[in-house]
């Protein structure tokens, strides 16, 4: 199966849900100039190589069609499928919980990654 640029992988995910590049903008808080081209791979480095998008970049794409951001991370070049993604963010959040709280916040954690997956 060949790979996908990231560009490729963006316009696949809009004809599969039939999105136009307006709602996608509109959706990821990007402006259409700027999902363009990500969606044409046009974003480009200085010596003319593609662009690895920012992490936040790819976490608004992902939003916009619909798509787990991991999956988003994978298409964007960040990780293997097989390596875990970590939150530097969230470890950060939790590192700063006093070790007698953690268990706390693990529970917390997890009834909100239950409701939200309910809902």
């Amino acid at each position: 199966m060949p790979t996908l640029t990231f560009g490729e992988w963006i316009r696949a995910h809009m004809r599969e849900k039939r999105l136009t590049g307006l709602v996608c903008s509109h959706r990821s808080g990007l402006t259409t100039s700027v999902w363009s081209r990500w969606a044409r791979d046009q974003v480009r480095r200085k010596d003319g190589m593609p662009s690895q998008p920012r992490k936040e970049t790819v976490e608004a794409i992902a939003r916009a069609l619909e798509v787990p951001y991991r999956e988003a991370l994978v298409a964007a070049g960040y990780t293997r499928e097989e390596e875990p993604v970590v939150d530097e963010e969230l470890i950060s959040i939790y590192s700063s919980v006093p070790e007698s709280k953690r268990v706390m916040v693990k529970q917390a954690f997890r009834s909100i990654v239950e409701a939200i997956n309910v809902g």
